[in-house]
């Protein structure tokens, strides 16, 4: 059974999920995270981010991931819509104040944006 947020008491916790979860869907490894009001509760990983150099997976390494969080992005966004909390044709700002990125299409096919406005990077 998967943590919920109010379970990740215990550091560590994610460690074992992330494990189960690395070995039950045979890739090189897992991180997950739980987090709340902008606070990092715990964070778990398992396995190797890169086999070839034999990097350990941890909550620091970065990961590329490429053009899947396009398609992430784009399920959660439908998510949203479905349960009525966004609306696809909304400008971003609307739920983003002070965004940079007001008038974007939210949901095209397209690499971000090659250099950020004045708001700081994502890390």
């Amino acid at each position: 059974m998967a943590a919920g947020v109010d379970d990740v008491t215990i550091p560590g916790r994610l460690d074992g999920q992330a494990a189960d979860s690395q070995r039950d869907s045979r890739v090189p490894s897992v991180v997950l995270g739980a987090a709340r009001a902008g606070s990092v509760l715990d964070l778990g990983a398992a396995g190797r981010a890169d086999v070839e150099r034999g990097c350990v997976a941890s909550g620091q390494v970065p990961y590329r991931v490429g053009s899947i969080t396009k398609t992430f992005t784009a399920a959660v966004v439908l998510g949203l819509v479905q349960d009525g909390a966004l609306a696809l044709d909304s400008p971003a700002s609307t739920y983003l104040a002070g965004t940079p990125f007001g008038e974007v299409p939210r949901t095209s096919h397209s690499r971000g944006p090659t250099c950020w406005p004045t708001a700081p990077r994502p890390r």
